[in-house]
């Protein structure tokens, strides 16, 4: 049941951002962050869904150990930091901004459970509203984005290359599949 409820939530969230991306501002709020993470876990985790954590939280790495996330009384704190960085940026690739709003949101980990989809998308609204076509990271390419995202955990210096490489692999695969369906809808005329 809960895997049916996700997946509803998840085309509600992606109508939501579509909606975003057509108002006029390309500011993101931290209301407008807190509804995508509302739709995400709506009727799944009621108690939680908007709500930043109260609780200390990790993630198991791919080398074993665990990487600690932003600490609870913290969290208000960095994510009006993430907001005004977002405002301030004057980075001119909206796929690199995308993958940085990325990048930087799920390192905070401001919720309980469903901070991955929210920061795909957030990463996909900054797209939408530049123009560009959602980026879907396919599960062939899941290793490869967990993996990148871990680097820049890590990296001192932010490295941010290698997830860059995986959002462009996968905004240029969504654009190959609108081509293929323009152009088989063109034969059929």
């Amino acid at each position: 049941m809960n895997e049916h409820l996700e997946a509803i939530n998840h085309q509600e969230a992606i109508s939501f951002i579509e909606e975003l991306a057509n108002i006029d501002t390309k500011e993101i709020t931290l209301t407008d962050i807190k509804n995508i993470h509302q739709l995400v876990l709506k009727g799944v985790d009621n108690k939680n869904e908007g709500a930043y954590r109260a609780q200390n939280v990790g993630a198991v790495k791919s080398d074993g150990e665990i990487h600690s996330f932003t600490q609870p009384l913290k969290i208000e704190e960095e994510m009006n930091e993430f907001i005004e960085w977002l405002y301030s940026q004057t980075i001119e690739e909206p796929m690199l901004l995308a993958a940085l709003v990325h990048l930087k949101f799920v390192s905070i980990h401001p919720f309980i459970d469903g901070n991955g989809r929210t920061a795909r998308l957030l990463m996909n609204l900054v797209l939408l509203q530049n123009g560009y076509p959602q980026a879907i990271i396919k599960v062939s390419n899941r290793a490869a984005y967990i993996q990148a995202v871990e680097k820049y955990q890590q990296s001192s210096d932010n490295n941010y290359n290698d997830f860059y490489k995986v959002i462009l692999q996968s905004v240029n695969e969504s654009l190959d599949l609108y081509l293929k369906i323009v152009t088989d809808d063109m034969q059929v005329i």
